[in-house]
C-alpha cells in the first residue's frame, strides 16, 4: 500500500526507466527476440504494447437465414451497445457476456474474432461442396462455412477429444445446424473413406497461439517452447489433410500465432513437400487488406498493426 500511495503522489514522475523492451512489455526474452527477428524492433514494440491493451471488442457473426443484418443492427441499438459493421460482421465495443445478448438462445448469431473469420472468407466455399474442418472446436469456422454453403453440401466438423466434440454439438444445436456431421478424429491420421473426395479442408492447426495473448496473457510464457514442439504436429496434420483433397481441392491453412516458423516458413515446407501451390487471396479481400503477401496467397494479421487477434492464413491448391 505504501508503494502504491507513493506512485500516486509521483504519478507524473517515472520511478525508473526500463531499457529492456521485453521487460517493459512483460514478454519472455526469447519470445521478444524472435519477434524482433521476424518483424523488426518497431513492429515488435507495437505488438508488445498491444498485448497490454485489451481492446474489449467482440465480433459477432449473424445467421441471415434467421435474422437480417438490419434487424440485428436494430437489436444492438435497442440494447444500447456501441458497435460498427465490418462486412457481414458486427464489432461490438465493451460487450457484456455475448450469451446475454438478444437472439443468443434463438441461434441468431455466434461470437468469433474478426481475424478468425478470414479463413472461410478466403476459402471460396460454396453451396454443394464437400468440406472438412479438421480442428474445428469450438466450431466458429464450421458454422461460418455452413452459412456460406447455405446448408447445401456436406460438412464434416472434427476434433480430437470428447470435450471438444461436446462443445461442437452444443454450439451447432443452439444455432440449429442439424446436418453438420460431427466426428471425433485425430487430424494426424489419414481418413481412407474421404481420400480424394474433399473440395475444401480447413486446417486451423494447433499452434503457439501468441496472437491471442491480449486476451490470454498466460500464453506468452509458454509460446516459445510450444512453437518448437508443434511444428511437426502441424506438418502431420497437413499431410493427412492433403490426402482427403480431390484434384484442385483447396487446403486453408491457418494459425492464431505470429511466429513465422509456424506460418510463412511452414507454408514453404507444405508447398515443397505436399504437392501444393499457393493461390492469391486478393479476390476475397477488401482493397485495403491487399498487399504483396496476399497476392502470393498468404495473410499475416499482426496485433498492434491490424485490428483483431494475431492470425495467419494461406490458401493452397492441390496440384
Amino acid at each position: 500500500n505504501g508503494i502504491l500511495r507513493n506512485i500516486i503522489r509521483k504519478k507524473d514522475t517515472p520511478l525508473f526507466t526500463i531499457k529492456e523492451k521485453y521487460i517493459k512489455y512483460s514478454i519472455p526474452k526469447e519470445v521478444y527476440e524472435e519477434l524482433v527477428d521476424n518483424y523488426g524492433k518497431k513492429t515488435s514494440e507495437k505488438i508488445g504494447r498491444s498485448f497490454l491493451e485489451r481492446q474489449g471488442l467482440t465480433t459477432i457473426q449473424v445467421d441471415e437465414e434467421k435474422i437480417s443484418l438490419k434487424d440485428f443492427q436494430e437489436k444492438l441499438e435497442r440494447q444500447g451497445l456501441e458497435y460498427r459493421k465490418k462486412g457481414k460482421s458486427f464489432i461490438v465495443k465493451n460487450c457484456p457476456d455475448f450469451k446475454d445478448l438478444e437472439g443468443y438462445d434463438e441461434g441468431e448469431f455466434f461470437a468469433q474474432d474478426v481475424s478468425a473469420t478470414l479463413p472461410i472468407i478466403c476459402s471460396g466455399i460454396k453451396p454443394g461442396d464437400l468440406v472438412v474442418d479438421i480442428c474445428a472446436a469450438p466450431g466458429g469456422k464450421s458454422m461460418q462455412a455452413w452459412m456460406q454453403m447455405k446448408g447445401q453440401g456436406k460438412l464434416y466438423s472434427r476434433d480430437i477429444s470428447d470435450k471438444k466434440i461436446d462443445l461442437l454439438k452444443e454450439n451447432f444445436k443452439r444455432m440449429k445446424f442439424k446436418d453438420i456431421v460431427v466426428e471425433k478424429k485425430d487430424a494426424r491420421l489419414v481418413d481412407e473413406e474421404l481420400q480424394g473426395k474433399a473440395d475444401f479442408v480447413i486446417a486451423d492447426v494447433p499452434c503457439s497461439a501468441l496472437g491471442v495473448a491480449a486476451r490470454k496473457p498466460e500464453i506468452k510464457y509458454n509460446a516459445y517452447e510450444n512453437s518448437k514442439n508443434i511444428i511437426e504436429v502441424q506438418r502431420q496434420i497437413c499431410q493427412a489433410a492433403c490426402k482427403m483433397l480431390k484434384k484442385d481441392g483447396i487446403l486453408i491453412y491457418s494459425t492464431c500465432t505470429i511466429f513465422q516458423k509456424e506460418n510463412s516458413a511452414q507454408v514453404e515446407w507444405l508447398v515443397k513437400n505436399l504437392g501444393l501451390t499457393l493461390e492469391s487471396l486478393d479476390m476475397y479481400l477488401p482493397e485495403e487488406m491487399r498487399n504483396k503477401q496476399t497476392k502470393s496467397g498468404m495473410l499475416q494479421i499482426i496485433p498492434g498493426i491490424s485490428e483483431g487477434d494475431g492470425f495467419f492464413l494461406a490458401r493452397l491448391k492441390k496440384k
